[in-house]
């Protein structure tokens, strides 16, 4: 196999490994909350060694600004697309509204996870990371 393709390889697991833990973490913080997170929990929900998370994440707090992002980009693309696709500026603001309202009570513990990792922000005085 020619070395280009073997790094391609590499970099898509890499990228796939990553992803994983990501949405490991995800199920962690949604079952457990914020505070009661750690990496070991995050390690074994992932099925991998706890030394693999430190490969691909410095910290838990780096591990969890992956997390948060995940989630605000997930919100931002459900957003683009009611923008995109409700012409009238009335009923999208409204689908807008009902969007938000009914995912974050239907996700209440990915809502409730974003607001403790923005606490534990304010309260570190690191809250420019979180924005």
């Amino acid at each position: 196999m020619p070395r280009y393709a073997n790094s391609k390889l590499k970099a898509a697991v890499h990228q796939i490994r990553r992803e994983e833990i990501e949405l490991a973490a995800l199920r962690v913080v949604c079952k457990r909350g914020f505070p009661a997170t750690s990496l070991r929990l995050v390690a074994k929900e992932a099925k991998v060694p706890l030394s693999i998370l430190h490969y691909y994440f410095k910290d838990k707090n780096e591990l969890m600004q992956c997390v948060m992002q995940r989630l605000f980009d997930g919100m931002l693309r459900v957003f683009d697309s009611i923008r995109a696709s409700e012409p009238d500026p009335v009923k999208r603001i409204d689908r807008l509204l009902e969007t938000y309202l009914t995912r974050t009570t239907e996700e209440w513990q990915a809502s409730l996870a974003f607001i403790e990792y923005w606490a534990e922000c304010v309260r570190e005085g690191t809250v420019e990371k979180f924005y």
